[in-house]
């Protein structure tokens, strides 16, 4: 599973059948580069926290542009999530209102 933040929606005019009336969104990975225990992510977290790559995903919850976002990737998970027919294998299976970054003792930043 991948923490994103949801940066645009897809929209195209034809689709596979896998895809027909599917939503689909542009997330971009969450890293934990400078977060320090304690840390809390939520939507407006800085941007150095994101990383440099996107994804695409089938959202079925109508996760807005900007929102925090899990990201489960697998047919499992999309099987349970959309059902077997989608032609992807990543899907949004939640919306994060706030992530709290916690270390065990000893641990320094990421």
């Amino acid at each position: 599973m991948k923490l994103a933040r949801v940066v645009g929606t897809l929209w195209g005019a034809k689709q596979s059948d896998g895809m027909h009336g599917r939503r689909v969104v542009e997330v971009r990975p969450l890293g934990l580069a400078g977060a320090t225990d304690g840390t809390r992510l939520t939507a407006d977290c800085d941007d150095v926290h994101l990383r440099e790559s996107s994804m695409l995903a089938l959202d079925p919850l109508g996760a807005d542009v900007g929102q925090l976002v899990l990201i489960g990737v697998g047919s499992r998970i999309r099987d349970l999530v959309i059902g077997p027919r989608a032609t992807t294998k990543a899907c949004v299976i939640a919306i994060v209102d706030e992530a709290l970054v916690e270390m065990s003792p000893g641990e320094g930043s990421p």
